[in-house]
């Protein structure tokens, strides 16, 4: 016997009705004067998928041109380019940061959001990071006329961890 789900509806009218659905699982209404009772059963449960990596979302992409390491970057047909807030048509797209460096042909892990670690790092605790030229993380707030929009990009954790986190963009007036 399937679990049922019952939702108490307030209702002026008296009736019950009983509708089966085309994969077996049973809709019953009743009501009474006050109220109405709407049982449903549930189906059968589907298989998990494959569990992700915790506190983290990552891809692997294969590149046609080389990529450096922890550099803001944007997928492709073909591969990833640089993100660049210069650019105003990489405001709205989805960015990822490239975990490791790779020659074209070879593989780039990128990372969409969680937190990495890179002992050459030196961010201040206390500001934002953003997205600068050609893919760069920077702390400098974006400006005109050198970049189109700002977007944060993540928080810094400690000097050399960044929890990435990329936000919305905000175009840049003229």
């Amino acid at each position: 016997m399937m679990p049922t789900e019952q939702i108490v509806v307030e209702s002026e009218t008296a009736s019950s009705i009983v509708i089966e659905t085309v994969d077996g699982c049973e809709i019953v209404i009743e009501t009474e004067i006050g109220e109405s009772v709407i049982e449903v059963e549930a189906g059968a449960t589907g298989l998990q998928g494959v569990p992700g990596p915790a506190g983290s979302q990552s891809f692997t992409a294969v590149v046609d041109s080389p990529v450096s390491g922890h550099r803001a970057v944007i997928r492709r047909v073909g591969g990833l380019d640089y993100a660049d807030a210069a650019a105003l048509s990489h405001a709205g797209r989805a960015v990822g940061l490239s975990t490791n460096a790779a020659s074209a042909g070879g593989q780039v892990s990128v990372l969409g959001y969680g937190e990495i670690t890179e002992p050459s790092w030196n961010w201040d605790t206390t500001k934002p990071v953003f997205l600068g030229a050609n893919g760069y993380l920077t702390q400098t707030p974006p400006t005109r006329p050198g970049s189109a929009f700002a977007r944060p990009l993540g928080y810094p954790i400690s000097a050399t961890t960044l929890f990435f986190d990329p936000e919305e963009s905000t175009v840049l007036s003229e």
